[in-house]
């Protein structure tokens, strides 16, 4: 057992008895931007445990890579999602971050804000973590920030990539595209 009651596991989410696997909310899982894992207790991270146990209850041998606790939710009215490392917790990750805060409607013909922070590594710029609050559903968004941090995305890559624009449903630009685009860490713009 960990430190936190959970099981401990090897790579392959197999337990200290031979053909004996744990996964879910029973394990310590690795964090994909932290050097050490943690307690998640989410439904996703249950299910894709689970995949990678059964997977290796035959013989291929696939390493669980763990997760990035992503997150979305609705509560009074407002839609809140985050993914990734939060500026709270900096002091688990070896480098040195930094955070932008901006708003952005959510279209052109919807100007109810969608407030963003991302934490990125100050020195490769490389996004870290993403949080998102609106009053408009944003939740969809949380998912492209997660692959941009496992596929360990820089801000100035981030600014060219490319998503659909329709004025009903999108602004001009993503807030993904925008985070690199001012000047000066924690200011909004």
């Amino acid at each position: 057992m960990h430190s936190d009651n959970t099981v401990q596991t090897d790579n392959y989410l197999e337990t200290s008895a031979q053909d004996v696997f744990a996964v879910g909310d029973l394990i310590h899982s690795p964090i994909r931007i932290r050097e050490e894992g943690a307690y998640l207790p989410q439904i996703n991270h249950a299910i894709r445990s689970g995949v990678v146990a059964a997977e290796n209850l035959q013989q291929t041998r696939m390493k669980f890579k763990g997760g990035l606790r992503t997150i979305g939710t609705k509560i009074f009215g407002w839609y809140l999602a985050s993914t990734g490392l939060i500026e709270e917790e900096a002091f688990v990750y070896s480098n040195e971050i930094a955070t932008k805060s901006f708003t952005q409607s959510v279209s052109l013909v919807d100007d109810t804000p969608v407030f963003c922070k991302a934490v990125f590594e100050k020195s490769s710029k490389k996004l870290l973590g993403i949080q998102l609050l609106s009053q408009a559903n944003c939740l969809e968004k949380i998912n492209t920030a997660a692959l941009a941090i496992e596929s360990q995305v820089t801000l100035t890559e981030l600014m060219q990539n490319d998503y659909f624009f329709q004025p009903e449903f999108t602004n001009l630009m993503e807030p993904f595209n925008r985070i690199n685009m001012e000047s000066g860490d924690q200011n909004a713009f």
